[in-house]
């Protein structure tokens, strides 16, 4: 796909990154004392480094990234937003029901359900000490911030669901990334996040996202129209970021048990963690049996970890 695309484009030049020499924990590492602070995608630490720099060395000065493009040019458009008539020429009597009918009242069952439970979808992931768990409820603190216990959003409207994507007035894109240009000597700039970019997307009406075959990205799909190959532009099939993350962690694991085990609880006076689950889950991760999604959240917390170390 990347060659395909890069052909129609001579001015173009594709330097493949396998990031392979690089250890995952050096560079979550290296990433917290750059931000000095833990990072929500520590898993992806290795091959952002990467990318730096290997621009860096080959001596450019800018770098241009598409990360605010999920909110603006590849917003999917939100399905369940679109009028009653709308919904209807695109999915038909069928899924107009189960759009408009079946599937707002699940939400909102499952919603009041949670509110009385103890399931919520975190739960499955955290590493959290069940103790401390009890003393601060998470779950209402997720709650009050406005996000969902379930990890899953319904957005008043789809300008609403560009402008939470955006992150307005915490944005850790533009800070992060301003602090790693000014680590790395390169200007980091978003095309994407451009601000008449982001004031047009807003202005355009959620309709324009969705085509009549109920298909989301129109706007996308439409601006690279015979500048991207058709297989590049209607791919269905969702890309992972570190999705061989279980294999490349496999050398650091050592590190990481002797780092779960001798963590220290003197600058907290509380055990934040639970150890014992950590600990039983590094030996899965040996035998490659934690998923992918799991080690994600293991390394989030012990890129805590290393954080709270070096602050003492």
């Amino acid at each position: 796909n990347i060659a395909a695309t890069t052909c129609m484009h001579p001015n173009i030049s594709t330097h493949r990154l396998e990031s392979s020499h690089l250890s995952p924990m050096q560079r979550m590492r290296m990433l917290n004392d750059i931000l000095f602070e833990p990072v929500h995608a520590a898993h992806n630490a290795y091959w952002l480094i990467d990318i730096l720099q290997k621009a860096k060395l080959m001596g450019h000065l800018v770098l241009l990234s598409g990360e605010m493009g999920n909110a603006t040019i590849s917003f999917a458009g939100t399905s369940y937003q679109l009028g009653m008539r709308e919904t209807y020429l695109r999915y038909g009597v069928r899924g107009t029901v189960r759009k408009k009918l079946i599937q707002p009242l699940y939400r909102h069952t499952k919603g009041r359900w949670k509110q009385y439970s103890s399931s919520d979808a975190w739960r499955k992931y955290s590493y959290i000490n069940p103790m401390l768990d009890g003393q601060v409820h998470p779950s209402r603190l997720i709650r009050q911030s406005g996000r969902p216990v379930d990890f899953r959003y319904h957005f008043s409207s789809h300008t609403d669901a560009m402008l939470q994507t955006l992150m307005p007035g915490y944005n850790p894109r533009l800070r992060f990334g301003h602090e790693l240009g000014q680590h790395f000597g390169l200007e980091l700039r978003d095309p994407t996040g451009d601000k008449r970019m982001v004031e047009f997307m807003l202005r355009l009406p959620n309709r324009l996202f969705i085509d009549q075959k109920g298909e989301t990205k129109q706007m996308l799909k439409r601006m690279m129209k015979e500048r991207l190959p058709d297989r590049v532009l209607y791919q269905k099939s969702t890309g992972l970021q570190s999705a061989d993350i279980v294999k490349r962690i496999q050398p650091d694991l050592p590190e990481i048990e002797e780092i779960v085990r001798n963590f220290s609880t003197d600058l907290c006076e509380k055990e934040l963690f639970d150890r014992e689950r950590l600990l039983s889950d590094v030996q899965l991760l040996k035998t490659f049996k934690l998923d992918t999604a799991q080690t994600h959240h293991l390394l989030r917390s012990v890129g805590i970890m290393e954080f709270l170390n070096s602050c003492k």
